[in-house]
């Protein structure tokens, strides 16, 4: 295999466009871009797309047609180019339309503009991530891409993680949401209710005192049915509230709930 010379444009464009030595399937190399030079392997060189962007000159990352054909292959490649680049609509938008993820290494005007968000949302819902801090406090764009990506809980902004409509709508996806849910809402009965529904495990990440009172019930009558064991709890707490609202007419007995 011949060595290239990475601040040779032509030679940069003809490894881009050999779909042999390149190509989107691959994903970050292991191995430094220093150790690489030193191996002098044009295969090796080339086996990844972000590989070939990574190696070549500060010149060329900063060239548009070439800084074009990387991102086209692999968004991921973006992390490579220039700061002018990653600050280009066009080449910040072929990045974010091959992976979503992209976004990452978009600058942060782009990481903050809607159209932009949306684009990289609607390929990976893991973009959220990479999101502006006002994007991720955004209830409209939350709720709206929530429906699909309910993993999104993780990096919505804590004032979100505590909103109980949207709660809602991200356990009802998939209980393990509750994960990411504040503090409070972990305590909701309704909350973890439609949580473990979805998924009983989810009860892992209730509030300790929701944890309890589900172990104590199963204990109780023998059962690891977590929703039975929840609803018994959820019944004997309704014939308190009944109790505390009916003084002096007598105690209401425990009521087996399953």
């Amino acid at each position: 295999m011949s060595k290239i010379n990475w601040d040779d444009e032509q030679q940069v464009i003809d490894v881009l466009n050999d779909d042999k030595l390149t190509g989107k399937k691959y994903r970050l190399t292991d191995i430094t871009a220093d150790a690489q030079k030193k191996l002098g392997s044009l295969a090796y060189y080339c086996s990844r797309t972000y590989s070939v962007l990574s190696l070549v000159s500060d010149r060329l990352r900063d060239n548009e047609q070439i800084v074009r054909l990387a991102v086209e292959k692999d968004g991921w490649a973006l992390q490579f180019a220039s700061p002018r680049l990653k600050d280009n609509e066009e080449i910040v938008k072929i990045a974010i339309q091959q992976d979503g993820r992209s976004l990452k290494f978009a600058s942060p005007r782009f990481q903050d503009d809607e159209n932009m968000v949306s684009i990289a949302l609607n390929v990976d819902g893991q973009a959220f991530e990479y999101v502006s801090e006002r994007i991720q406090d955004s209830e409209q764009i939350v709720k709206h891409y929530i429906k699909k990506y309910w993993y999104m809980m993780e990096y919505v902004s804590p004032r979100l993680q505590d909103n109980e409509e949207i709660a809602s709508i991200a356990v009802h996806q998939d209980g393990r949401a509750l994960r990411w849910l504040s503090p409070r809402l972990q305590d909701s009965d309704e909350i973890v209710l439609l949580a473990i529904m979805e998924n009983e495990r989810a009860i892992n990440t209730a509030s300790r005192r929701l944890q309890v009172v589900v172990e104590d019930a199963c204990n109780l009558f023998g059962t690891n049915d977590v929703i039975k064991a929840f609803n018994y709890y959820l019944a004997q707490k309704e014939v308190q509230e009944l109790e505390a609202l009916i003084p002096d007419s007598g105690k209401v007995r425990e009521v087996k709930y399953l």
